[in-house]
C-alpha cells in the first residue's frame, strides 16, 4: 500500500483466553507485520486481580506486528479504557481500527479496513467502517462487496477523527425525541427496532453504551456505516463472559476468506432490501415484549417460578402462535 496504515487499538480486561484468540487471529492478517498495535488494559476490580495479571503477562509476549504498545490503566473504568483508547489514537493519528478482546478477525480484515478508511476518508456521510456483518441473507443479485446501514457496530470498526463524535442524550431529550413519531420511525427503520429500547436505557443511565450513542449520532447527522457483504470478524464473547452479552448465537456468522481486491461504492445509498433484512434481524418478538413487560411491573420472577401462572399468561397473549 502507498499510504500509512491505521493504528490498531484493542481494549482488554480480564479474559486472557479470549484475548489470546483475538491476537492470534489478528497476527494472521495479511497486513499484521506492517501495522502498529496498541493494547489498552483496564485495571482490575476487586476479585479480578489474578485474571488481569494473567492478561498483562500474556501482553508482554505479543509479537508479529510492526510495533506493540501496551497501556496499563491504574484505575478500573471500562468506558475510559475503551473510549479513551479510541480517542487517544484518533488524536494522534486521525484514524483508527479498534475492537475489544472478544473479537476475532479474518485474514483480510486489516486490508479491508485500511482500504475503506482511505476510500471514504473525504466522504462525510460515512461515520464508520464495520468489519462485522450480521447473518443477513444478502440478495443473490447484489453485486457489490459492501453495503450501508445507519447502524454503528463496534465488533471491529474503523473511523476518522473529523467525524467520530458521540452524542449524549438526556431523559428530557429522549422524551422529546419519542414524541416525534416520524423521527422514531426513521430511527428504528434505518437501524433496527432494538435501537430505541437501547437508546432509552442509555438516556436514563441504565447503560453507558458507546455504540448506542454512535447509532444516535449517525441518525442525527444522516451518516452511515459501511459493511462488507460477508463478515470479516466474529464476536466470541457471547458465552456469558462479556459485560453486556449473555449466551447467544443469534449474531454468529461465518468469516469471509477474501483478502484482497475489495470493491467499494462511491455513492452512499442503502439498499432497501438489506435495510429491511437488518430490521427483521433485530426485531423484538412478542414473547420478548411480554417478558420485558412482566419484568417492568415486577411480575416476571413470580411467573418464572410459577409454571401454571406462566402457562396461563403466555396462553392469554397467544405467544408462539
Amino acid at each position: 500500500m502507498s499510504y500509512n496504515l491505521a493504528p490498531i487499538g484493542v481494549s482488554t480486561y480480564a479474559r486472557p483466553e479470549h484475548l489470546r484468540r483475538a491476537i492470534e487471529a489478528l497476527k494472521n492478517n495479511v497486513l499484521a507485520t506492517e501495522s502498529d498495535l496498541y493494547i489498552f488494559s483496564d485495571a482490575p476490580r476487586s476479585g479480578d486481580e489474578l485474571r488481569v495479571e494473567a492478561v498483562r503477562k500474556y501482553l508482554r509476549t505479543i509479537d508479529g506486528f510492526k510495533s506493540v504498545t501496551i497501556v496499563e490503566r491504574k484505575i478500573n473504568d471500562r468506558v475510559a479504557n475503551s473510549r479513551g483508547g479510541v480517542n487517544q489514537l484518533l488524536d494522534e493519528f486521525g484514524r483508527v481500527i479498534f475492537f475489544a478482546e472478544d473479537v476475532v478477525t479474518a485474514p483480510g480484515f486489516l486490508t479491508f479496513m485500511n482500504e475503506a478508511l482511505k476510500f471514504y476518508e473525504n466522504n462525510q456521510r460515512l461515520y464508520s467502517i464495520s468489519g462485522y456483518t450480521p447473518p443477513l441473507n444478502i440478495p443473490a443479485d447484489y453485486q457489490h462487496d459492501v453495503f450501508f446501514l445507519r447502524r454503528f457496530n463496534p465488533w471491529g470498526f474503523g473511523t476518522w477523527k473529523d467525524r467520530f463524535k458521540i452524542e449524549y442524550i438526556s431523559p428530557a431529550e429522549f422524551k422529546k425525541f419519542i414524541s416525534d413519531r416520524r423521527r422514531v420511525r426513521e430511527f428504528i427503520n434505518g437501524g433496527g427496532e432494538d435501537m430505541l429500547r437501547m437508546l432509552k436505557k442509555d438516556a436514563y443511565g441504565e447503560i453507558d453504551a458507546g455504540d448506542v450513542k454512535a447509532m444516535y449520532t449517525q441518525y442525527l447527522n444522516d451518516q452511515y456505516t459501511v459493511y462488507p457483504v460477508k463478515s470479516l470478524t466474529k464476536n466470541i464473547g457471547f458465552d456469558g463472559s462479556g459485560e453486556h452479552c449473555g449466551i447467544n448465537d443469534k449474531y454468529n456468522t461465518d468469516i469471509w476468506s477474501k483478502v484482497s481486491d475489495f470493491k467499494f461504492i462511491d455513492h452512499v445509498k442503502p439498499d432497501e432490501r438489506i435495510v429491511k433484512l437488518n430490521y427483521e434481524l433485530h426485531r423484538t418478538t412478542l414473547r420478548q415484549r411480554i417478558t420485558r413487560f412482566t419484568k417492568d411491573i415486577g411480575l416476571f420472577s413470580y411467573i418464572k417460578h410459577t409454571k401454571d401462572v406462566a402457562i396461563r399468561l403466555f396462553s392469554l397473549f397467544k405467544i408462539g402462535r
